[in-house]
């Protein structure tokens, strides 16, 4: 009779040791060495504006480089950390190649030269401008 009783008290020990929210979400992707792939702009008191899967991403590199596919261009620059969670990016060569009429391209660069600060939330990365934010998706491979 003791084994039967200590069954449902040894499944729910296990089951109030689970964190439910880390096996969802699992471990934050690093801001440095992940790939982030733009999803979508968010303009306060605007729908967010949506882009097509790999047209825009970004890479930040261990030696404070960065390299950024825009559109049918490439960039390269620099980018400053600091412990808060602040950052600045500086895009400074890029290709200048015509993307066509719906590029996004300039909204993309207004953003990043504008980026004061990010947040990483397991795979996701919001770069934040002004009171709007570049929504990432992150990629590992």
């Amino acid at each position: 009779m003791s084994n039967h009783l200590l069954n449902p008290i040894f499944l729910f020990l296990i089951l109030i040791s689970c964190d439910p929210f880390k096996t969802q979400r699992g471990e934050d992707l690093p801001l440095i060495g992940t790939r982030w792939e733009l999803s979508s702009i968010h303009y306060i008191f605007k729908s967010p504006i949506h882009v097509q899967k790999g047209e825009y991403t970004i890479l930040f590199s261990d030696t404070g480089t960065v390299q950024s596919k825009v559109d049918c261009n490439a960039c390269f620059g620099e980018f400053i950390l600091d412990d808060k969670k602040s950052i600045s990016i500086q895009l400074g060569i890029c290709t200048e190649v015509y993307c066509g009429a719906d590029s996004k391209d300039n909204d993309f660069h207004d953003a990043i030269k504008n980026t004061t600060r990010y947040t990483i939330n397991g795979n996701t990365l919001k770069l934040f401008f002004e009171n709007n934010f570049l929504y990432f998706l992150g990629k590992t491979d």
